[in-house]
């Protein structure tokens, strides 16, 4: 019996996500965690804000429309306890900001096909 050796490449897809604001790698870290939840956008570490919700449970923003909801989100912390339904229509009108804000950046750095 003889041995014969073979060396073998293996092509493998690998897919990365970058941050929509400046190209770097998505957090590495925390895959999930790298998607705004409101605008969809890829986020950085260096461009995600974590909200916690309950326990271990974080909502991702990208910093801008975290910097829109800043007073959106005082409001809700004063009447979180008052009123669910005002809270609920704080956070579509921030969403509807929000994703004006996206709408506007998508048009300002569409690329020229």
């Amino acid at each position: 019996m003889s041995i014969k050796e073979e060396i073998k490449t293996k092509k493998v897809k690998v897919t990365k996500r970058y941050c929509d604001i400046c190209s770097k790698t998505a957090c590495k870290s925390d895959y999930r965690g790298s998607v705004c939840v409101i605008c969809k956008r890829d986020v950085c570490c260096d461009h995600a804000y974590y909200e916690e919700i309950v326990g271990d449970c974080y909502d991702t923003y990208c910093t801008q429309c975290w910097e829109i909801g800043e007073g959106f989100r005082e409001l809700m912390d004063k009447i979180e306890k008052s009123s669910d339904e005002k809270i609920e229509n704080l956070r579509k009108i921030w969403e509807k900001k929000c994703l004006k804000n996206r709408e506007e950046w998508e048009k300002k750095n569409q690329k020229i096909e």
